[in-house]
């Protein structure tokens, strides 16, 4: 049996993935404060 696969494009640029450096300078910097509520995971920051 063969299987069909799709390709997706996308215009969009690939993510950076974040460290815990960066991620810690950030809050160092005022960029995220505690009411942003966001976490770090697997290199995204998410709320």
């Amino acid at each position: 049996m063969s299987q069909s696969h799709t390709i997706v494009e996308s215009s969009n640029p690939p993510s950076k993935k974040w460290n815990v450096e960066d991620y810690h300078r950030m809050i160092e910097f005022g960029i995220l404060t505690p009411a942003d509520q966001v976490e770090l995971l697997e290199g995204v920051i998410v709320q």
